[in-house]
């Protein structure tokens, strides 16, 4: 499941729900629990923020019975690992997190090789803070092939929490691979990435999904996030940007997208169109850009993603930036409907390569003439 729903689907943005401990909200319909993706989930009863999911809430009349222990006395005979499994859920139910510790610890004495259980005890660590042993108990899940959206978010997280970043930061990745609607996810990565000065490339991950959701008719999810980033940049000396000496791009819907910004603009996310001969932009882009453009001609064609072809006009804009790279004097396509993309006019300043890196799909444009320092 990509996580991303279709057009009908997106049609049904009236409610948020949490996922794993609030690092996996999502939105739309989609997202209510169903017994389907209950039991994909990896952990039988992963907990959020605000309750435990797919069925495994506490009891309407609030009075679920906590600390619940298997624990035998000396001499007594020991409690079966169905009925320690049993108190392990019992206790996430009520959110008695100790007490769900002590039973999934001698569930996996007793199931070492129980996948599902030994993420239930990582998620249960996580959320005591007990990060060291979260992701000692996360990398032997991993170790023995289990992998689920969920596991590798609550990884993430521990991994940041120890300030192991750029392992988190490809474990968040990797989360939003499989499942790319996971705004909380998507939000605390960003976070990571400003942390390591990989502003432009925050700024990509939130305005790709702020725009695919305007494009669906969805208010934006991440404009306070991106005008704090780019405030904070501007107090910024540019020639500590390690960007400027290349951009990383991550695949994102099958497609890769550039952080551009041309005048008053802000930062946006252009589809990198290798097979679009010039950038494109729309009038509506342009017009809030309030940046001065030549004229080249009035009338033109363009052809747009759908097969439709509608007129146009060919400008030349002074300047555009490609994250914090200047391009001058770029030709570009404008019309009221287009898409905004970055074309081979403006690529050609670059070097791209492309790669998939542990499982990621990522883009590299690094600039052919260095940047002045």
């Amino acid at each position: 499941m990509d996580g991303i729903r279709s057009d009908r689907e997106m049609k049904e943005f009236d409610s948020w729900t949490r996922g794993p401990m609030g690092l996996s909200q999502r939105i739309g319909a989609e997202q209510r629990p169903r017994p389907a993706i209950a039991r994909r989930l990896i952990a039988l009863c992963a907990f959020a923020s605000v309750g435990w999911l797919a069925g495994c809430s506490p009891s309407s009349s609030g009075r679920e019975e906590a600390n619940t222990s298997t624990t035998s006395a000396p001499g007594a005979t020991p409690a079966s690992s169905a009925s320690v499994q049993a108190a392990a859920v019992k206790c996430m139910r009520s959110n008695d997190l100790a007490c769900a510790e002590a039973n999934w610890s001698e569930y996996v004495k007793r199931r070492p090789t129980d996948v599902r259980a030994i993420a239930n005890l990582g998620f249960v660590l996580n959320k005591q803070d007990k990060h060291e042993q979260a992701i000692a108990a996360f990398e032997k899940d991993i170790g023995m092939g289990a992998g689920s959206y969920d596991l590798f978010a609550f990884y993430a997280d521990s991994l940041g929490k120890v300030g192991r970043t750029d392992e988190a930061i490809d474990w968040s990745y990797k989360t939003l691979k499989l499942m790319p609607s996971l705004v909380d996810v998507r939000e605390n990565l960003a976070r990571l990435l400003v942390s390591k000065k990989r502003n432009y490339e925050a700024l990509t991950l939130l305005s790709e999904f702020d725009q695919y959701l305007d494009e669906h008719g969805e208010s934006a999810r991440f404009m306070a996030n991106r005008m704090a980033i780019e405030s904070s940049m501007h107090d910024l000396d540019a020639t500590q940007d390690q960007e400027v000496t290349g951009l990383r791009l991550v695949k994102f819907k099958d497609t890769f997208f550039a952080p551009v910004s041309v005048g008053q603009s802000g930062v946006r996310a252009f589809v990198v169109d290798t097979g679009a001969t010039s950038v494109v932009v729309n009038d509506d882009f342009l017009a809030a850009a309030k940046t001065p453009y030549t004229m080249v001609r009035a009338q033109v064609e363009a052809h747009l993603a759908d097969g439709r072809v509608v007129g146009a006009k060919e400008v030349l804009i002074d300047q555009l930036m490609v994250g914090p790279i200047e391009l001058h004097k770029v030709k570009a396509l404008t019309c009221q409907s287009c898409e905004l993309l970055l074309g081979a006019n403006a690529l050609s300043a670059f070097t791209m390569t492309v790669a998939q890196i542990k499982g990621v799909d990522v883009a590299t444009l690094v600039p052919r003439v260095a940047p002045h320092s």
